[in-house]
């Protein structure tokens, strides 16, 4: 431990000298990538001797305790208790001088003012009320905005919330004695803009740390600026002492850019790039962009060398990248809808390795998630997917037109022939959907969707296919029970441009079809299926007889359930698809090119409880109370089964598995009846092996000011059953959370670990001292293949 410490007690050190040649420094985080404009209006200020408010905005009055001298319309002075106040902006004094013509204010002795929303104080003031301008003596100012706090014995203000000073401590921590500053021999700040310093000594506890020939700090209020982000400095055995430093350019108001400089001593210089724009409501882009020239390798079928897994693949190239995107557009018109996914990387090991940080795979996918809706594969899996998306949606009928390319690593760097690849391409694939609505003159609804697709792979048959399925569907509805039968039809046209020789397929539903040349260049297939569902709901609504509330402000806060619904809703379903046998021959590339025999009915069994509430709160102007009504679905438990009449009449195989038509019971709960507790449940029993045969558990709590908490247990038994296989158990246990160990103090724990196998896949512990104008943390992670140690800072918190 004492080893990984010290180097990351040096580069702390170092990144104050790095930092004192840089012009730009931001220790913050980067804006959201939404962007506002803010206008400001100027005002026309006059002078009123009124003893009362202002009557109008901008017109300035005074109040004194009395009036020392009047010479005159030139001057009044005022003494004890001055007070000046425009509505807005208000100023207090022992002694107050007042030139009418010029509008010039004299100020001595406790000044204290409230000026276009900073708070200042001085021994001595001068103001030009009409130009909003004016200096203090030995003067102190706390600008809100950005949150912070600046001295000096002679201070400049200017017109917009800007000042100049000499001989200055500025900080954003208040106190006498702040837990970091920075003096100053000269300076200036400017509201939505920057603190610029010269010649400054950086101090901790009023003790200089380092000197900086030049710094900028921002001063936040909304503007985006450029400048240095937290850096990211930590120690682990894989990557050995690492050092993140990002700058972040804010190129306009629509459009920024973040450059990640990355060092691991072991691994060597990641290059990161990320680019996000949102031009308007409808468009937006996530470009991002890492690139290593990694000092390590490792050669093929050799587990020492492997530092992810014994996979038989090789990794010899030490050029490693990973390019990943996200955009959101229209074409010509906002109706036609652009998306645009890319995720390309150079191995198969890049994404199992750089999974943490701001250059990892799970900061790339939380943000693209938050921003886009829209996931990217798992880091371990075997294909990276990038898809182009054109849609559209018209009153009675929909499309969307998509482009995809799924890139297989362990085809790339010598380690498989890529001739061999039988990743499938859809270049194009094109969706058209009939939306359901009725037959005009009949009871009858109508839906349809039909695609066409151009596939191509290096391996495997290769061409175009159109899929159509139109669907009829003739809805009853009573005052007891809801029925929804249908029948659809279902045909399958191929134009192949290249028949691959015959082998076995293993299809969506993990049956192995036997190997089947491919004969006809243009095959078809056709089927139908059939179905019904039935379902119905009855509920009853229970009032509970709480006491009433009162509309006062002693009750805000207060809150009372006053009824709960209990529904009912049970549902059948019936699916019916003939067998259809033959089709070993034609084309497969997805689910769609095989008709499945179905004939399964499910039955489902869903109890909802909702809850009204009646609570007090504060009304739009903050200060009425009244009572507020809201509801809650706060529980809900369903059970489901099904039973395949195929399975209970299957002749195959039946000297290795018996029949087991009953699928297995499911029961699923989700609860939230309190403030911060949640649980959601699904167990599968089987009926046939009388256990348990998969579980997934999670339950979460929050609570404002004490902190989170998490735990989940998820279970898979190995199963051997003709319709479905699993080779091996797994039971994982993660919980975690954060607890507030003090006010400022976060302690933070994750645990996972493998039951089955009995070995820890994760332990964290991270602890945080959140103070009012910094943060400190120190974070130890021990997984499965690495042990890392993490240190991170954010003195400003913007």
């Amino acid at each position: 431990m004492k080893r990984r410490l010290v180097p990351i007690l040096v580069c702390t050190l170092a990144l104050c000298c790095l930092f004192a040649g840089q012009p730009w420094l931001l220790f913050g985080q980067k804006q959201p990538m939404s962007m506002e404009r803010r206008y400001a209006s100027d005002r026309d200020l006059t002078f009123n001797e009124a003893q009362e408010k202002p009557a109008e905005e901008g017109q300035w009055t005074f109040t004194a305790d009395r009036i020392a001298a009047e010479h005159d319309s030139g001057y009044v002075e005022v003494e004890g208790d001055a007070t000046f106040t425009d509505g807005t902006n208000t100023l207090r004094a022992d002694f107050a001088r007042y030139y009418r013509e010029t509008g010039w204010l004299v100020l001595r002795g406790n000044v204290r003012a409230m000026w276009q929303g900073d708070f200042l104080e001085a021994e001595e003031a001068e103001f030009d009320l009409n130009n909003q301008e004016g200096w203090l003596k030995e003067g102190k100012v706390f600008m809100v905005k950005p949150h912070l706090y600046f001295e000096s014995s002679y201070i400049r203000k200017y017109s917009g919330a800007s000042y100049s000073f000499k001989d200055a401590k500025v900080t954003a921590c208040s106190g006498e004695k702040p837990a970091w500053s920075v003096h100053t021999e000269e300076g200036d700040v400017t509201l939505d803009g920057y603190a610029t310093l010269w010649h400054t000594t950086f101090r901790v506890r009023d003790t200089p740390v380092a000197y900086l020939p030049y710094m900028r700090l921002p001063t936040g209020g909304g503007k985006r600026q450029s400048g240095f982000l937290m850096p990211e400095v930590g120690s682990s055995g894989k990557f050995g002492f690492r050092l993140n430093l990002p700058y972040y350019w804010a190129v306009n108001e629509e459009v920024d850019m973040t450059f990640y400089q990355n060092i691991m001593s072991r691994r060597g210089y990641m290059q990161g790039l990320e680019l996000r724009h949102a031009d308007n409501a409808y468009t937006k882009g996530y470009w991002r962009f890492d690139w290593l020239n990694d000092a390590v390798t490792y050669r093929r079928n050799n587990a020492d060398d492997d530092p992810v897994d014994d996979d038989g693949l090789a990794r010899s190239n030490s050029n490693r990248w990973w390019w990943r995107s996200k955009f959101d557009g229209y074409l010509g018109t906002p109706a036609w809808r652009a998306m645009v996914d890319v995720d390309v990387v150079s191995d198969q090991d890049y994404l199992r390795e750089f999974r943490d940080g701001y250059n990892g795979y799970q900061a790339s996918r939380d943000e693209m998630l938050e921003e886009f809706g829209r996931d990217i594969n798992e880091a371990d899996a075997d294909t990276r997917t990038s898809t182009a998306m054109l849609t559209r949606d018209f009153q009675s009928f929909g499309m969307a037109g998509k482009l995809e390319y799924n890139q297989n690593p362990a085809y790339m760097n010598g380690n498989n022939d890529d001739g061999e690849d039988p990743s499938l391409q859809r270049l194009p694939e094109v969706d058209m959907y009939a939306f359901k609505d009725d037959i005009p003159g009949t009871p009858l609804e109508f839906e349809a969707e039909a695609q066409y697709g151009y596939y191509h792979r290096n391996r495997g048959s290769t061409g175009h296919r159109l899929d159509m399925r139109p669907t009829l569907s003739l809805p009853v509805h009573t005052d007891a029970l809801t029925m929804i039968p249908y029948v659809g039809a279902r045909g399958t046209v191929y134009s192949m441009t290249e028949r691959e020789e015959g082998e076995d397929v293993i299809l969506a539903d993990g049956s192995v079809e036997r190997a089947s040349e491919v004969e006809a260049d243009t095959p078809v297939n056709l089927g139908m299926e059939a179905g019904v569902s039935l379902f119905s709901e009855v509920y009853r609504t229970y009032s509970l007889n709480a006491p009433a509330l009162a509309a006062s402000s002693e009750q805000v806060g207060t809150e009372r359930w006053t009824d709960i619904k209990h529904s009912i809703v049970p549902r059948l379903d019936y699916s019916y698809v003939p067998r259809k046998t033959g089709q070993s021959d034609l084309p497969y590339y997805d689910e769609r090119d095989r008709i499945i025999g179905e004939d399964l009915v499910t039955f489902s069994l869903t109890n909802a409880f909702d809850r009204k509430r009646e609570y007090v709160t504060l009304g739009p102007d903050g200060e009425t109370p009244l009572i507020a009504t809201d509801y809650l679905d706060f529980a809900r438990v369903r059970v489901a089964q099904s039973y395949d009449r195929l399975e209970a009449t299957r002749k195959d195989d039946l000297d290795r598995y018996e029949r087991r038509p009953f699928s297995d019971l499911m029961a699923e709960i989700s609860l939230s009846p309190l403030a911060g507790w949640s649980l959601s449940s699904k167990t599968w029993y089987s009926p046939y092996l009388s256990t348990l045969t998969e579980h997934e558990h999670t339950l979460r709590y929050t609570r404002e000011g004490v902190g989170d908490f998490f735990v989940s247990y998820d279970l898979l038994q190995e199963i051997d059953e003709y319709k479905r296989r699993r080779d091996e158990n797994m039971q994982v246990l993660h919980l975690g959370g954060n607890l507030y160990v003090m006010q400022n103090l976060l302690l933070g724990l994750e645990y996972r670990t493998d039951l089955e196998r009995g070995t820890d896949l994760e332990r964290t512990v991270s602890l945080t001292w959140m103070g009012e104008c910094y943060d400190v943390g120190v974070r130890f992670s021990q997984t499965d293949d690495d042990t890392s140690v993490g240190l991170n800072f954010n003195i400003l918190k913007f």
